[in-house]
């Protein structure tokens, strides 16, 4: 009787565009965030201080520190990535009747999976996955052993940084001080920001279903809005509920996927033998391991645009 062995099977070009598309760049982070690719290492991202005066007085011969700022004006900040795993596996015998593609091909002695079998194992992964890498990315914290440990994310850099404007602490929100909360968190924008079209409140579901209910009880329908390209905006900035921000929490920031947005997210992964396969770990086993390896991270660019509320 033959001897079976298997021939790890890498995933296809065309799956890990889609994986990354869909679960690093496509988490719900996407469409507010900035996402830097293949970044291996920390990225330098271009810094000029909230507070600069650009404009100065013309000189023949300027020099760097002796004109109108005194200073260098554009300076770095580091967005770094921390490695992280997704390891799972599959038997392929739980599906070989109904999906062809589930049906390893070859000779007895070189079995391997189709191609479409890795695309279909992430569609069953990918939604558990998309919610703990953007969890990740703002709830992180490297100092934990818990599954928020990947990363350090953007409120724990947020709380730590001075340059932050947090706004006085007024509780716990509820229906009776959300509106005041928003209020305050609004006046706290610098005034260099405040026509940003871009500018957002970041806030929880429920949270965002508080200040609905506010806004009924005390029909101040001016205050919070229906629009047709938003769900709901305060004071003309649109509100972005998240699931990944924590309860009593509102970060407001400019947001989006432009090279203006404070907010940014690094990915990196590389399609090769050793980061992004699926193989069986002994040739009895009906089992086929899933593996990919990718790096993440997240970072601002200048804590002085943005408003910070934490209730407690």
């Amino acid at each position: 009787m033959p001897i079976t062995t298997t021939t790890p099977a890498q995933f296809t070009a065309d799956t890990v565009a889609d994986i990354y598309r869909r679960m690093l760049v496509g988490n719900e982070l996407a469409p507010h965030f900035r996402s830097e690719v293949s970044v291996t290492k920390p990225r330098v991202l271009p810094l000029i201080d909230g507070d600069a005066n650009l404009l100065q007085t013309s000189v023949d011969n300027p020099r760097i520190g002796t004109n109108d700022s005194g200073a260098v004006l554009i300076s770095p900040k580091l967005l770094a990535v921390n490695e992280a795993m997704v390891f799972t596996s599959i038997n392929v015998d739980d599906w070989r009747a109904d999906f062809p593609e589930f049906q390893p091909s070859g000779n007895m002695l070189d079995l391997t999976l189709d191609g479409e079998v890795s695309g279909a194992v992430m569609d069953i992964i990918h939604n558990r996955v998309e919610s703990q890498i953007a969890d990740n990315l703002i709830q992180g914290d490297t100092a934990t052993s818990s599954t928020l440990k990947f990363t350090d994310g953007l409120l724990k850099k947020i709380d730590a940084d001075a340059d932050v404007i947090d706004v006085a602490n007024a509780g716990v929100i509820t229906t009776t001080n959300i509106l005041a909360i928003l209020e305050s968190c609004a006046q706290a924008i610098p005034t260099t920001i405040r026509k940003r079209a871009n500018v957002k409140f970041f806030m929880s579901y429920g949270t965002e279903d508080i200040a609905n209910e506010a806004n009924r009880s005390t029909q101040q329908n001016n205050t919070l809005l229906n629009t047709g390209d938003v769900s709901r905006v305060f004071n003309k900035y649109p509100i972005v509920p998240l699931e990944s921000i924590p309860a009593d929490r509102i970060v407001v920031a400019i947001g989006d996927t432009s090279k203006t947005s404070n907010l940014v997210q690094g990915f990196w992964f590389q399609n090769d033998a050793a980061n992004f396969m699926m193989y069986k770990e002994a040739m009895g086993d009906k089992d086929w391991a899933i593996i990919f390896r990718f790096l993440m991270g997240m970072q601002y660019r200048t804590g002085k645009e943005i408003v910070n509320y934490l209730g407690t």
